[in-house]
């Protein structure tokens, strides 16, 4: 096996072994939960007092020592309890995931990338160079 082949099944095994659940989420354009400040652009004024109450009623002493800010309890969250905590909130799943071409779209580069690695190391294992 020559070495761009060696290097990229190497990698490949890297990515399905170590990040197994993150590389295939990225490949089947699984949805993605919004970041604090695009989750409170999504918030309707209307409703940011129910997030406050349901925040409030769900931890109260961390909701009180981020002072009753929404963005400041949120930013104070581990990953997983940010997960959670924005899966349970009142709002519908378009405000709390990225899905679809708005989250692909992102995405493009990427892809055109491996791509393009992908050509460049067929090409060099497949010439011979005197």
């Amino acid at each position: 096996m020559d070495l761009p082949a060696w290097i990229g099944s190497h990698c490949v095994a890297f990515l399905f072994t170590r990040y197994e659940a993150d590389t295939k989420a990225w490949l089947s354009n699984e949805k993605q939960m919004f970041g604090v400040e695009n989750l409170l652009h999504n918030i309707p004024e209307s409703e940011m007092p129910a997030v406050q109450r349901f925040l409030t009623v769900r931890d109260s002493a961390g909701f009180a020592a981020a002072n009753g800010v929404v963005a400041d309890y949120l930013d104070g969250l581990e990953r997983d309890a940010y997960n959670q905590t924005v899966a349970a909130l009142p709002m519908t799943e378009e405000a709390k995931y990225e899905s679809g071409w708005h989250l692909f779209k992102h995405k493009i580069p990427m892809w055109l990338f491996i791509f393009t690695c992908l050509i460049m190391a067929w090409l060099a294992s497949s010439t011979t160079f005197p």
